[in-house]
């Protein structure tokens, strides 16, 4: 680790400069010692997961979902899942009288956003489910792709 002193600090400077000491350095309060650190932190990748559902496959969602939401609870402690919710077939409204909004007949699949340092962990997160190994999902339509996180990302609140 380095200490530098940083001072008004008014050209450009290289292209080269690593990002914590090009912000130290141009830190426009004169004096100001910062610890400063040679490596360059990045925030593990995320993927968002798109797991369409086999036709007509509300039982079988229903049989599993326990085991299903179990596991996504421990994602969300470890920090592994983001966000996650199931989709619903376009020819069923949103809001149909009578029923919980977590059972409507026309849940059709499952969208997922989770935090991994690969794509192949990802997609062994996706294997390791039960919708996945329970036949709920239908494996020839899954897909898992890398996402771009965005400074927002870290605030973003969804109930």
């Amino acid at each position: 680790m380095l200490t530098a002193v940083a001072r008004p600090f008014t050209h450009a400077l290289s292209t080269h400069t690593p990002r914590s000491l090009t912000y130290a350095l141009s830190t426009h309060t004169p004096l100001l010692t910062r610890a400063l650190s040679t490596t360059r932190t990045t925030a593990m990748p995320l993927y968002v997961c798109y797991c369409p559902d086999y036709p007509d496959n509300l039982e079988t969602r229903l049989s599993v979902r326990q085991a299903h939401l179990d596991a996504a609870a421990e994602d969300k402690k470890s920090g592994a899942s983001v966000f996650g919710r199931a989709f619903l077939d376009d020819s069923v409204a949103t809001k149909e009288a009578g029923k919980p909004a977590d059972q409507l007949p026309g849940m059709a699949g499952s969208v997922m956003i989770l935090r991994f340092p690969t794509i192949d962990e990802a997609w062994a997160r996706i294997k390791a489910d039960k919708y996945w190994t329970g036949g709920v999902w239908d494996k020839e339509k899954v897909a898992v792709r890398e996402i771009i996180a965005a400074p927002v990302d870290d605030t973003i609140k969804i109930q």
